[in-house]
């Protein structure tokens, strides 16, 4: 997926932010995912552990969730929504 997003200005902080994020976790193709919707349009579909090499998948939904979770925090935040190794463990993913 790919694509390009125009954030509205939030003119009292300096920050582009969209006005609403919603994060969803599901199973698809045997396989938990979560993404994230801003508008009621996918903005973020992540179907792999990021942060990792190759294409593992999460092992649960409640894995997705929480790095869900996280990055739909950063996106809020106003920040960039990568998530590092580090993070993975201090949110006890396994992989």
């Amino acid at each position: 997926m790919t694509g390009m997003l125009v954030l509205p200005k939030n003119k009292l902080k300096g920050k582009y932010f969209p006005q609403e994020f919603v994060m969803y976790v599901a199973r698809q193709d045997g396989n938990w995912m979560y993404t994230i919707n801003v508008g009621g349009n996918p903005y973020i579909v992540q179907n792999i552990i990021p942060a990792l090499q190759g294409n593992l998948p999460f092992s649960d939904s409640v894995s997705a969730a929480k790095v869900g979770s996280l990055v739909l925090q950063k996106l809020k935040s106003g920040r960039i929504p990568a998530v590092s190794e580090t993070e993975l463990k201090m949110l006890g993913i396994t992989y």
